[in-house]
């Protein structure tokens, strides 16, 4: 059963993410970002240590033998895919393999340590440095380099790696006849690629996720590939699925201000429907306008059908990449305590269930109620409602001009479509992360931190979502360690004194991808 924890923040009305039950809140596939995250990580914490090894559940009992006492001296990830290489002799080595699944975790804490949980297969026990690692996933397997051989070989390039393939993709994608939403999602044409950068890769090349892969142009494959790379590797710095260009967000408004399309009714650059349609068993979002299927493009009786049978985006209040409902501004994004705080911030009734909430507040809105004064809520008209919520300011409905109004998304107005916007093609990019880690970045927008390092820790990385008011189904977190636990716990604490604090000052914008 699927538990979304939140607590209601009394500064903006808004839900905020609370950890308690995580561990037991199976919640979304940790995606390939993420993973290479966790081997980043161990390969500063772990990489040539050797570790009293055992399996606590029992179901790695003999994997737990071969790895005991054998030191770790190699760590690779193929996208959703991890191998920990152990043992003396690097040309025969003992290999770790393993898959996060929907509720992995990988923690690494001081001595003593938490008690293992029924879902620790594997434990790494290092009392020299005074650790304990805590290992669950779905899939956990050892054996020799034959295992890695043959598990890699049936994978595709991964675009965070630097021996990543373009023209290995390329040779796939261009001779297939399937759709091009289906080639991301397939992890042996390309690995890492899970649903929300599906949608986000596409919209940002401007491509139809039902365009057949053999009519793809190079110029919309080199769009797809740049985009993948540059996405992903910002996913692994920052430890968050943000897609949206610094440059463009102020224009497109809080409601675009972490994605484009994924959880969108609709698009923030155009304004056109956002549509929603099955592909695999997995919802693709798409903009008809900003992502025209080619002319003379013919599609198979069954995509043909899927796509007839699109559907206006849902809104809902996403467990995949929730976003801050109070900046969102979309009653349907918002839960029953956000909706009744923010009906209390107007001064109107907050009885009823989430769809009869839901309609008040978008009436209200509809009204004119535009922001919190320090004596009420101020209308349009100057009016003045007496305020039973603090400091809540509710967006003011589109205004009809020809023009966009200050903070809201370009294209909203009625008038001509310019087209998708398809900027000339830049130079190519640079597949891998060792470009990040040689080089400190400051990818401050959306409200993250300032760094002196490429990479944000497991801690800046959660304590941005908080900041955010991103709950725990970010894109699932297999990362932990002492301070992620803890900021966890203080972020469960209804005491604002003993919720996370800013330590350091804002970044400047980093670079779009």
């Amino acid at each position: 059963m699927l538990r979304v924890w939140r607590r209601l923040a009394p500064s903006s009305g808004c839900p905020r993410p609370t950890y308690r039950g995580l561990r037991s809140t199976p919640v979304v596939m940790v995606e390939g970002h993420q993973c290479h995250r966790v081997a980043h990580a161990h390969r500063r914490q772990l990489l040539g240590r050797r570790f009293k090894a055992s399996s606590p559940n029992g179901r790695f009992t003999d994997g737990a033998a071969a790895l005991h006492d054998q030191p770790l001296h190699r760590i690779e990830v193929h996208g959703k895919y991890l191998f920990y290489f152990f043992g003396t002799d690097p040309k025969d080595p003992i290999v770790l393999h393993f898959h996060f699944g929907m509720s992995g975790a990988f923690r690494t804490t001081a001595l003593p340590g938490p008690e293992p949980t029924a879902t620790t297969r594997l434990q790494l026990l290092d009392q020299e440095a005074g650790t304990v690692s805590h290992l669950s996933a779905m899939t956990v397997l050892h054996g020799s380099r034959d295992l890695y051989d043959a598990k890699r070989s049936k994978l595709g390039p991964d675009p965070l790696r630097e021996d990543a393939d373009e023209e290995l993709v390329w040779s796939t994608v261009s001779t297939s006849k399937k759709s091009i939403g289906l080639l991301l999602m397939d992890q042996s044409v390309v690995a890492g690629i899970g649903n929300i950068y599906r949608a986000e890769i596409l919209y940002k090349a401007g491509v139809h996720p039902e365009q057949p892969g053999n009519t793809l142009s190079v110029e919309a494959f080199q769009r797809l590939w740049r985009h993948s790379v540059l996405l992903l590797q910002r996913g692994f710095a920052t430890g968050s699925i943000l897609t949206v260009d610094e440059g463009e967000a102020p224009s497109l408004g809080p409601a675009w201000a972490r994605r484009y399309i994924y959880n969108q009714a609709r698009c923030g650059r155009c304004g056109g429907r956002v549509a929603t349609w099955d592909m695999a068993g997995r919802t693709v979002y798409a903009c008809a306008r900003c992502q025209p299927l080619q002319a003379g493009t013919e599609l198979a009786e069954g995509r043909r059908a899927a796509v007839a049978a699109a559907a206006p985006a849902r809104e809902f209040l996403s467990h995949c990449a929730p976003e801050d409902p109070a900046a969102l501004g979309s009653p349907k994004k918002m839960t029953v305590a956000g909706l009744r705080a923010a009906l209390g911030a107007l001064g109107a009734d907050t009885a009823g269930r989430k769809a009869a909430l839901a309609a008040r507040l978008a009436e209200r809105r509809a009204l004119g109620f535009v922001e919190a004064a320090p004596g009420g809520v101020k209308r349009e008209d100057g009016a003045q409602v007496p305020p039973q919520a603090a400091d809540l300011a509710v967006p003011s409905p589109p205004a009809p001009a020809a023009s966009p109004a200050p903070g809201k998304a370009p294209g909203k107005q009625r008038g001509a479509f310019p087209g998708p916007r398809l900027p000339a093609m830049p130079p190519p990019v640079t597949p891998g992360i060792a470009a990040l880690l040689d080089t400190p970045i400051k990818l401050g927008e959306l409200g993250r931190r300032r760094r002196s390092r490429p990479v944000a820790s497991a801690q800046e990385a959660l304590l941005e979502k908080l900041e955010a008011g991103e709950g725990p189904g970010v894109e699932h977190v297999a990362l932990e360690d002492d301070a992620t636990e803890a900021l966890k716990a203080r972020a469960s604490v209804g005491d604002p004194a003993r919720r996370p604090r800013r330590t350091t000052g804002r970044a400047q914008p980093g670079p779009g991808a």
